[in-house]
């Protein structure tokens, strides 16, 4: 009897949703209160039916169920009657935030060229972006290069001007480790900002043959962790990720499905790493 009072309970619980972000401003208004909100506040699904967006704002949520785009549309019942009131015409919408495609996890080091195509294909969903929060490693196999000045390069536009710059790296045991950061965007000690570089492609060079390899179309969104930090930690909140085991691979995919949206992809293990970091 109790077990089955504890599943009926269960299943009256009603779904919380956490504001990860706002843009614009948006006003919770019923019975009882009036207020604006804020990034962190928790909502209810009735709630969600009694807010009020100003202009065309936009509120990001995460909760259990994945992560949601809520706004507001404006539809008239008769557009004849120009009296209506606008209020009794709008409808809030919960929007999935979902992106097409799978995040290719690495299987270890990259070894080949095929793999490499296939990793870095899979950034080009959504925003055609790889999202690096401060700094990113890739574990890359020494036998991937058959000659000591074999290396991996960007090549990209800023301000009208083709620019190739070389992709750092670093020994990690007996493989190399391609760091990808923000000195992507720096030349000649400037920083041409990230932001304003665009149809960015990664290439690999065998010098060998002197031929430049197409490994994939591949744009950076830079930003940091001090940056990125309080939406990462409202959307484990609302997600209920607890920080102290591993996160689901069902949470891991809607994290990566929210910053996919509006940042760019990443990598699958970069975000757990992140989390440990809260």
């Amino acid at each position: 009897m109790i077990k089955i009072l504890m599943i009926f309970s269960f299943l009256l619980q009603e779904n919380i949703y956490v504001i990860v972000k706002i843009n614009g401003t948006a006003v919770l208004e019923n019975m009882t209160v009036i207020r604006q909100l804020k990034p962190g506040d928790r909502l209810t699904e009735n709630d969600i039916q009694n807010i009020h967006f100003k202009n065309n704002s936009i509120l990001r949520l995460a909760s259990q169920r994945g992560t949601f785009l809520l706004k507001q549309n404006s539809k008239l019942n008769n557009p004849v009657d120009s009296n209506l009131s606008l209020a009794s015409e709008l409808r809030n919408e919960l929007i999935p935030t979902l992106v097409t495609g799978e995040m290719k996890s690495r299987a270890g080091r990259l070894s080949n060229l095929t793999e490499a195509q296939t990793y870095f294909s899979s950034f080009k969903d959504s925003m055609n972006s790889m999202l690096v929060i401060d700094s990113f490693y890739i574990d890359v196999s020494k036998e991937f290069f058959t000659d000591t000045t074999d290396f991996f390069f960007f090549s990209y536009m800023y301000n009208n001007e083709k620019i190739n710059k070389k992709i750092s790296w670093r020994t990690n045991h007996n493989d190399l480790q391609l760091c990808f950061n923000k000195n992507i965007s720096l030349i000649d000690g400037k920083d041409l900002n990230i932001h304003h570089i665009y149809n960015a492609k990664l290439y690999f060079l065998k010098h060998a043959d002197n031929e430049s390899i197409l490994i994939s179309p591949l744009n950076i969104n830079y930003e940091t962790f001090t940056t990125i930090k309080p939406e990462l930690s409202l959307l484990t909140e609302g997600l209920g990720v607890d920080k102290n085991n591993i996160p689901s691979s069902e949470q891991i995919n809607y994290i990566n499905d929210y910053f996919s949206a509006y940042y760019g992809r990443i990598d699958n293990d970069k975000i757990k790493t992140l989390i440990k970091q809260l």
